[in-house]
């Protein structure tokens, strides 16, 4: 591979204003080959360049548009040795969420290239489309092979490792009486998969304190009594500060009636042999090494269309695949049903997925709600998103697990009440 040239790039992340120090080597066949070089950075990013060095010393570049390009055209060195810092700042990003822009030009390809990327200690890669492999426990991780024919473009995610978030659910109940012998059923919300609780509690606008014998405290669940209001319509706020991470495999007991109720309702009899068939070829064209159900997540990812449009539409998966696109809900339910046509149980959960971009930090039901598969593979339930195409088994730090999708019913009354629904808010706190 020598005699072509070879190409070294490395990334580092460091936390100290989103600065980023860049190596880059080119050795003597590349140099003598190519007399400039340029680097693109990502245009949503504000890029500060804060030095730039060649073989050691400072050296002559120029920056515009997003781009950096030198001419070494007189440089007597036989290897090319760049040392780039920068301050990369991405104004819309939430603070939990780290990209960089991994970029190796179209002029290379065909020689052997390899790529470094180093991230901070609190940080974690979420997302590489060329697959970087971790180098031991270190957070470090390498790209090596031949270089592709249109070069290499693409960006490295990192989320946050864990992370503590606020919750508010409050609730309106109104009723033509005054409110009274009342009890209203909470899920015990964020208790299971990754997520520890750390405080829950009650607020209400008929009590300035819930007198904890009211609360039946059960395994999956709240029950809240309540009495004598003199109230027709009753706020109350559910407070829940928790914390979560991005590894758990969630190993737990997961209801066998869950499992249960979601497979029975994925395929008829009478359809089992085309997804069968369907599935298998999916496989079969598939000509790499992945697992079988990460060969199925990313032809799910790749062929159905995200559209918004279609979130009020309860399709079955023979429609998903008729239609070729949907929502979450719809990708989750393809999924699960691909999966256990080839005998791989899948379950869907619901749950929140803040956007990494700022604007939608503060998430609530209408516009931040978000499913998601849990495949089991050797007792593990492994979290995938074929939505957002993470097939890694680490979701981001903002994929916040809330329940399975189980349907059961969360509330009970003596009273003729009308629960008004919940409006939900789920702030980032550290």
């Amino acid at each position: 591979m020598d005699d072509k040239g070879t190409f070294e790039q490395i990334n580092k992340l460091i936390d100290n204003g989103k600065q980023v120090e860049l190596f880059i080597s080119l050795n003597n066949e590349i140099k003598n080959n190519y007399k400039l070089w340029s680097y693109y950075f990502d245009e949503s990013a504000i890029i500060k360049i804060i030095s730039f060095e060649l073989n050691g010393n400072k050296f002559k570049y120029e920056f515009s548009n997003y781009r950096i390009k030198i001419n070494y055209e007189e440089v007597k060195n036989e290897k090319i040795n760049i040392h780039l810092i920068y301050n990369e700042l991405y104004p819309n990003l939430c603070k939990y969420y780290r990209n960089e822009h991994i970029r190796i030009p179209i002029n290379l390809s065909g020689l052997f290239g390899k790529i470094e990327v180093i991230i901070p200690d609190e940080y974690d890669l979420i997302c590489f489309q060329n697959d970087l492999i971790k180098i031991n426990s270190d957070n470090k991780y390498i790209w090596e092979g031949i270089i592709p024919n249109e070069g290499l473009s693409d960006f490295v995610k990192c989320s946050y490792k864990k992370a503590k978030w606020k919750t508010e659910f409050l609730e309106k109940i109104e009723s033509e009486n005054e409110i009274n012998d009342t009890t209203i059923i909470y899920p015990k919300f964020f208790v299971d998969g990754n997520n520890k609780i750390i405080k829950y509690d009650l607020e209400t606008n008929f009590s300035d304190k819930i007198d904890n014998k009211n609360i039946i405290d059960e395994k999956s669940k709240f029950k809240f009594n309540f009495s004598n209001t003199k109230k027709k319509q009753v706020y109350i706020k559910l407070n829940i500060i928790f914390e979560n991470n991005i590894y758990s495999k969630y190993e737990i007991n997961i209801s066998e009636n869950i499992i249960k109720k979601q497979l029975s309702t994925l395929i008829e009899d009478k359809h089992y042999y085309y997804f069968n068939s369907f599935t298998k070829k999916i496989i079969s064209q598939n000509k790499t090494q992945e697992p079988n159900y990460i060969k199925i997540g990313k032809w799910i990812n790749k062929n159905i269309n995200y559209n918004i449009e279609m979130s009020e539409r309860n399709l079955n998966a023979i429609e998903i695949l008729a239609f070729r696109e949907g929502v979450c809900d719809h990708f989750t339910l393809l999924y699960s049903t691909l999966l256990y046509s080839i005998g791989i149980i899948s379950i869907r959960v619901g749950g929140y997925s803040c956007n990494e971009r700022i604007k939608t930090r503060n998430l609530n039901l209408e516009n931040d709600g978000h499913s998601w598969n849990l495949v089991k593979i050797n007792n593990n339930w492994i979290p995938i998103d074929t939505t957002w195409g993470i097939f890694n088994g680490k979701l981001p730090i903002s994929h916040i697990f809330e329940f399975y999708m189980s349907g059961s019913s969360f509330s009970e009354s003596s009273d003729e009440i009308n629960r008004c629904g919940f409006t939900k808010k789920i702030e980032f706190i550290e």
